[in-house]
């Protein structure tokens, strides 16, 4: 059996766990708790291989600066959107978002008169 550090074994599970639900945020954004549940605890899992199995996972989740499965779906929305917003995206994802000041039956609203 290879054992591998604690560095490697950190990076290997960041890569395999994050990049998975990094891939597919707007299909887990705002489903159930039950359907999310799996998804967390596999990311648990993941980090006990880092810390082993005695802490909390509470604690264990803080050493790699992994946020809980729904508030990480939830960042990674809020970068990419803020990502279009700012363009510094690709055209294409640009192409795809329309922002609520560009829906003329939206004009009406205090924030279609605010220009950032």
């Amino acid at each position: 059996m290879l054992i591998l550090g604690i560095e490697i074994t950190a990076n290997l599970d960041s890569t395999f766990v994050l990049t998975r639900l990094d891939c597919s945020n707007a299909v887990l954004a705002n489903l159930q708790a039950s359907i999310i549940q799996p998804l967390q605890r596999v990311q648990n899992v993941a980090a006990r291989l880092i810390k082993g199995p005695r802490p909390h996972v509470t604690s264990v989740l803080h050493d790699p600066h992994w946020l809980p499965v729904q508030k990480h779906i939830i960042y990674k929305l809020c970068v990419l959107l803020h990502q279009v917003h700012t363009d510094n995206c690709p055209a294409y994802m640009s192409n795809i978002v329309t922002t609520t000041a560009n829906i003329s039956s939206r004009a009406r609203l205090r924030s279609a008169s605010i220009h950032h």
